[in-house]
């Protein structure tokens, strides 16, 4: 069957399939009003004129009956608006409105415009009951019920008096009281956390601008990081190390944690005056924390340092070509094919680096000279690749051993294994890449030291207060 015709009657079962969906809404909608549920029924009349457009009886019974609905909610709202039932006269006009707007994409519904003068009268009216009640609840510091009134009555208009600024005041004031009494107790990441959600709600609440601030200001924890300390061979692997640790121990996320870069400066030459050799005392690190404005000092020593590198390097391999022999036969006429396979070489490239390394981390107290976290990293890089090349077509080679080339022995072997097919062909399939530098692969083990010991410090940070 043509490929057009197919898919036009599959659009028509789609189509057929919509029009049954809707006409059995339709005929539901039928069985409820004929049981006197007129709301339910009108439901599924809109489900079916929703469902398809053209569904005649489905739009005439919903123009029917969703005119009568229409009409009970006004009334409703009429009752109330002449009885001063100002909340039911209210939310019974915005439940009328509601339905129209519903069905209007389908059917037109007659919705007088007098009503609307009434509901603005009656809007009006309940706007200054509730409004009223949000100043008591307010007064009372009752901000849970003063917020969920005002949330009212932004809803019903969001511009009426100053229901939106006193609905921030309710919001934040509890938040800001909160934060007031944390920054008394000197719990000041607690403090800034609350004082932000209090900023988020109004930008210029209170004093919360000042006290944030305050709260980074005295809460802060400022580190200097030492010099690594190494042997004479290992300063540059040792430098390495403390770049790391500056740079990955800076927490833009965290405005508490301070890292001191002290770097080319006179402290320096005035810490090499002191003779510090990044073993600590109570009298050196206070001396020290004092010089470089510091509350805790990073101590840190690169312990070994080992490097293994193996050069890239060409290797002649032996293996064998898999080709096809034909043979025809005369008699039957027939051809049959022959595997074989001759002795061939390829090339294997191999080549191999490792870096180890052990480093010591230590968070020093430079109050107390007291080493409040310490730990030991020993990480090892490696890297090596091994890949073949040949000029034939590496599909048809396949590893072996022979020790002639010419001249055939019972010890020649070739293995047509799916594995070691497997193995080889992935070697030919590797792409042609240097070795990774002993520079980049000790550079990422410096950096997993910075963060680990990053990690450390924060979860120190949390035990703070």
């Amino acid at each position: 069957m043509n490929t057009r015709i197919l898919i036009w009657f599959a659009c028509l079962l789609l189509v057929n399939s919509s029009c049954n969906t809707s006409r059995s809404y339709y005929k539901r909608g039928e069985r409820l009003q004929e049981a006197g549920l007129s709301e339910e029924a009108a439901e599924f009349y809109y489900l079916a004129v929703k469902r398809n457009r053209k569904n005649v009886d489905a739009t005439i019974a919903l123009k029917r009956e969703g005119q009568k609905i229409l009409e009970n909610h006004l009334q409703k709202f009429y009752i109330a608006h002449g009885a001063n039932d100002y909340k039911t006269a209210v939310y019974s006009y915005l439940e009328a409105k509601a339905y129209h707007e519903k069905v209007s994409p389908y059917v037109k519904l007659e919705f007088p415009n007098y009503y609307e003068k009434n509901y603005l009268e009656s809007r009006e009216a309940y706007l200054e009951i509730r409004y009223d009640d949000a100043m008591e609840f307010l007064r009372a510091e009752r901000f849970d019920q003063s917020t969920a009134v005002l949330d009212e009555i932004i809803q019903l208009d969001p511009y009426y008096k100053d229901a939106r600024e006193l609905k921030d005041f309710s919001d934040a004031e509890p938040i800001y009281r909160v934060a007031n009494r944390e920054f008394d107790a000197k719990h000041f990441r607690k403090a800034y956390a609350l004082y932000t959600e209090v900023l988020a709600i109004s930008s210029d609440y209170k004093e919360a601008e000042y006290f944030k601030n305050e709260c980074v200001t005295r809460g802060r924890l400022t580190i200097a990081i030492l010099p690594v300390q190494s042997n004479s061979t290992q300063r540059n692997q040792a430098q390495l190390v403390y770049r790391a640790l500056q740079r990955g121990l800076i927490t833009p996320d965290n405005p508490f944690r301070v890292i001191i870069d002290r770097e080319n400066t006179d402290e320096l030459i005035e810490e090499q005056k002191l003779g510090l050799t990044g073993i600590l005392d109570a009298n050196t690190a206070a001396q020290t924390g004092e010089m470089l404005g510091a509350k805790m000092l990073i101590s840190s020593k690169l312990v070994s340092y080992k490097t293994f590198h193996q050069a890239p390097k060409a290797y002649t391999q032996n293996g064998y070509e898999r080709y096809i022999v034909k043979h025809y036969d005369k008699t039957t006429g027939k051809t049959t094919q022959e595997v074989k396979y001759r002795k061939i070489t390829y090339k294997v490239t191999m080549g191999k680096r490792r870096v180890e390394c052990e480093v010591e981390v230590s968070l020093i107290s430079a109050e107390t000279g007291e080493v409040v976290l310490s730990e030991v990293y020993q990480l090892k890089r490696f890297d090596q690749l091994e890949y073949a090349r040949t000029e034939l077509n590496y599909k048809n080679v396949y590893p072996g051993t022979w020790k002639s080339k010419s001249i055939a022995r019972t010890d020649d072997k070739v293995y047509t294994d799916r594995a070691s097919k497997s193995a080889l062909d992935k070697k030919f399939k590797t792409p042609v890449r240097a070795l990774r530098t002993e520079a980049s692969l000790y550079d990422e083990m410096t950096r997993e030291v910075a963060a680990g010991f990053s990690r450390k410090i924060t979860q120190y940070e949390s035990k703070l207060e």
